[in-house]
């Protein structure tokens, strides 16, 4: 395996402004004990370009999760100078053709972009199988992470440039360990580098972990009363208002009751399942089959069931028919995901790879789900006491978690609940809000209101 590069230089326009910039689609070899290369990982960089050189400038590596997905999604739907065009996000096409249009937000203007494909994702290869082990957990993934931000520096003259990390789902774990990572492990090869920020996507600190002492119905249930309004917003009220209410019912009313159990009075269930119907639209009977649980994975279910629908895990504001079967016939379909991945795939290979003069014969993968079968999650540190040290140790480091108000998989409840619970500086935190599920950049305006809200933490001070 040698190193590659391919260079191209472009024009975008963001806010108004016409902006050129060069992008360079490059691997970075990682070396046994014997210097033999048994690992590649590829990076997509846009820089600015056509303005006199600032080696201060700021620069964002960003990556999705997984683990064993790759970064084409966050790139080419979100961040990249052009963007799949979804239109509404719910009427998402599943066939071609497919366009691109304008990132019309995208913050080229103030600060550089960098996407990370992680190892047998993208172009991104072990070159010795017999290595899997070395990288496929979430140590060995971190620390592959650590030495590519740290070659991609080198290469490109810029350290002394205000570093900042952005990572969505899985893609958070990494980012809470790569903040110690960076500059606090002997491993890792102490590679000191302190962040500026951080954006976590879909918060899933505690996968894989001992799970937070909370059931995890009440952590998700704004999530739920979230996605129940989206479909009936007519006869509720305004959404802030019911998500308001949802949570107070969910900590001081349905918190206690799912505690008590067999316990709870009958008077006192009874007036539950009226309030649980008020929030979900789930019956009084369903809720009895549920025992009062209602969790996403259930509601995907149940929420629209009346309707012959199931919804979105990923994005509640998608539906599908109902299977004639089994709900376990669909358990791992899902419309946002699928559909966007598909979408950003396809023009990936027929308009994104020839833009940037990729001359490669592998395949693009945007999914590996081999290496997460054996996937060890455990580590000496946990995400969440990971990224609480480094805010410590690194008192100027921002964080802001995005959330999806219809995200049913990583919810906005989670992190509240993390904010709230673990020792994280609150004057240097925020939390944004999107109109959008999992992914905060699908749709055309939602991917607008994303970049707007990166941009607003970047020029944070």
């Amino acid at each position: 395996m040698e190193k590659k590069k391919f260079v191209t230089e472009d024009t975008c326009r963001s806010r108004g402004q016409e902006i050129q910039y060069k992008a360079t689609v490059e691997n970075f070899l990682f070396c046994d004990e014997e210097g033999e290369p048994e690992a590649s990982m590829y990076t997509f960089s846009y820089e600015r370009c056509g303005i006199e050189k600032d080696c201060h400038r700021p620069v964002l590596f960003a990556y999705n999760g997984g683990p064993g997905g790759a970064s084409s999604m966050i790139n080419f739907a979100g961040l990249a100078p052009e963007r799949v065009k979804v239109g509404e996000a719910a009427s998402l096409s599943m066939t071609p053709p497919y366009e691109m249009e304008e990132n019309t937000e995208c913050i080229l203007d103030i600060c550089d972009i960098v996407t990370i494909d992680a190892i047998e994702t993208g172009y991104s290869r072990l070159l010795k199988k017999e290595n899997g082990a070395k990288y496929f957990n979430t140590e060995g993934d971190c620390r592959s992470f650590v030495k590519v931000i740290s070659k991609w520096l080198t290469a490109h003259e810029r350290w002394n440039s205000p570093v900042y990390l952005m990572g969505e789902s899985y893609g958070t774990i990494r980012n809470a360990m790569l903040a110690g990572m960076l500059s606090a492990d002997i491993e890792a090869g102490f590679h000191y580098v302190n962040l500026s920020g951080i954006i976590m996507l879909g918060s899933a600190f505690d996968h894989g972990q001992k799970p937070y002492p909370i059931d995890t119905p009440i952590l998700n249930f704004t999530a739920v009363a979230a996605t129940y309004w989206y479909h009936h917003q007519r006869m509720l009220p305004p959404r802030d208002v019911f998500l308001k209410e949802a949570d107070t019912f969910a900590f001081e009313e349905y918190l206690p009751a799912l505690a008590l159990g067999r316990r709870l009075s009958k008077e006192k269930r009874m007036g539950i399942k009226e309030r649980l119907t008020y929030f979900t639209g789930l019956d009084a009977e369903v809720l009895e089959d549920l025992n009062l649980r209602v969790d996403t994975y259930t509601y995907s279910a149940y929420g629209l069931k009346k309707e012959g629908k199931v919804l979105g895990r990923y994005d509640g504001r998608f539906t599908m028919e109902a299977p004639k079967g089994s709900w376990d016939d669909l358990e791992d379909e899902d419309m946002a995901s699928s559909g966007l991945m598909t979408a950003v795939q396809q023009c990936f290979n027929s308009i994104w790879k020839k833009k940037l003069a990729i001359d490669l014969q592998e395949d693009y993968r945007p999914l590996c789900l081999d290496i997460c079968e054996d996937w060890d999650f455990s580590t000496r540190t946990t995400p969440i006491k990971s990224l609480a040290q480094a805010m410590k140790r690194i008192p100027n480091m921002k964080l802001m978690l995005g959330c999806g108000y219809y995200d049913l998989l990583t919810t906005m409840g989670f992190s509240q609940y993390t904010l709230d619970q673990f020792n994280l500086p609150q004057d240097r935190v925020r939390m944004e809000y999107f109109e959008t599920g999992h992914m905060p950049y699908l749709g055309s305006k939602e991917c607008d209101a994303f970049g707007k809200a990166v941009r607003a933490f970047i020029e944070w001070k």
